[in-house]
């Protein structure tokens, strides 16, 4: 109840009691009757935004979320991937915070979509975790539908292979420290974060060990004799491969701040991710069939390898028919 809340002040006045949240000397009004839904959630969006903890009454969707965390379902993602969904989570709480999960309205969840539109990206992604917990929650029976199901996405941009040219360009003029990074990348086809992770004790009969972050699949890549050399020119300061210019290992921000300064200093406008589907490319392109591609990236599926390498696949494809048709008298 109301008086179990911290910061909650009640005020008569006028043969009425008013409510209000009552931080740092100042007072904000809270709305609603005390119990209802109404005051529930008024009281979370100013205490939350104090840094308070969210309340957990048993239905509401604070509670769904709490459940969610302690879940095996969350055990399992990546660490990358826990800390992006309890951003994200933190933004639904928010918006939802005490409402009972069961009165969650499809139109809700569009007006997410619409508030978020100028960052279809990030909508996407908080739609995304949406529908997670509230499939998590129609699986236990706290629901009997999912109103976040078949909510269209924003289309947005792909992440585009980097040309040789741009490749050049990085390599001529690029700090040591962001060159080491790209040609991990090109050579092993892993995402920034794996190969920040990279390890010198884990380079194993002329190839190196990856445990991907995503999904946890354990590879083994040879080294090719172009990242050989490069390997040979990086001082081993540190446990991991990349280090920055004080040689100590990278942290992920910090990376990626960096990262984008040099690119875009250099003109540069793909970003490290475009490298992984550049390395699929090189592969396609060498000949590689998509169970060859498979094991250097640690993709699971075919269906996103050929998504990856459309392009270069449709290209093969293309010399070979004129090679034919060049060989066929009278064409």
């Amino acid at each position: 109840m109301y008086w179990q809340m911290k910061y909650v002040e009640r005020i008569p006045s006028k043969g009425r009691v008013y409510f209000y949240y009552r931080r740092g000397g100042r007072r904000w009004p809270i709305a609603g009757e005390p119990g209802s839904p109404e005051f529930l959630k008024s009281y979370q969006s100013l205490h939350i935004k104090f840094g308070g903890r969210a309340l957990t009454e048993p239905g509401t969707f604070n509670a769904l979320v709490e459940g969610y965390l302690e879940s095996g379902d969350f055990d399992k993602l990546a660490d990358g991937s826990k800390k992006n969904y309890r951003h994200h989570l933190d933004f639904l709480r928010a918006v939802f915070g005490s409402e009972m999960v069961k009165a969650i309205r499809r139109t809700e969840c569009l007006d997410i979509k619409d508030e978020l539109k100028h960052k279809p990206g990030r909508a996407n992604n908080v739609l995304d975790v949406l529908h997670k917990v509230l499939s998590w929650a129609l699986n236990r029976e706290w629901i009997e539908t999912n109103p976040a199901s078949n909510i269209g996405r924003y289309k947005i941009g792909e992440h585009l292979p980097w040309t040789q040219a741009e490749i050049d360009i990085f390599r001529e003029n690029a700090k040591p420290e962001m060159l080491w990074a790209v040609e991990l990348a090109l050579y092993t086809g892993q995402r920034r974060g794996d190969c920040l992770a990279m390890r010198w004790d884990k380079l194993v009969d002329g190839g190196i060990e990856v445990l991907q972050e995503k999904g946890g699949v354990s590879l083994w890549i040879p080294i090719h004799p172009r990242l050989a050399e490069v390997l040979a020119d990086i001082p081993k300061k540190s446990l991991t491969i990349l280090h920055n210019a004080y040689g100590r290992p990278w942290r992920a921000k910090g990376f990626e701040n960096a990262f984008s300064l040099e690119r875009k200093k250099l003109g540069i406008r793909k970003v490290f991710h475009g490298l992984r589907k550049t390395a699929a490319v090189n592969l396609a392109e060498a000949g590689c069939s998509d169970r060859q591609i498979m094991a250097v990236t640690g993709h699971q599926t075919s269906q996103m390898v050929d998504h990856y390498v459309k392009a270069a696949s449709q290209k093969i494809r293309a010399k070979a028919a004129i090679e034919k048709l060049k060989r066929t008298p009278n064409c």
